[in-house]
């Protein structure tokens, strides 16, 4: 794996951990 796509699995994964908190955020106050 070269470090660019390791970065952008890194990326990846955080964005998405983004949108399940805001997802749960969301559950929270609606």
């Amino acid at each position: 794996m070269t470090i660019a796509s390791f970065i952008n699995k890194i990326s990846f994964d955080h964005l998405e951990n983004r949108k399940q908190i805001y997802k749960y955020l969301e559950n929270q106050f609606y």
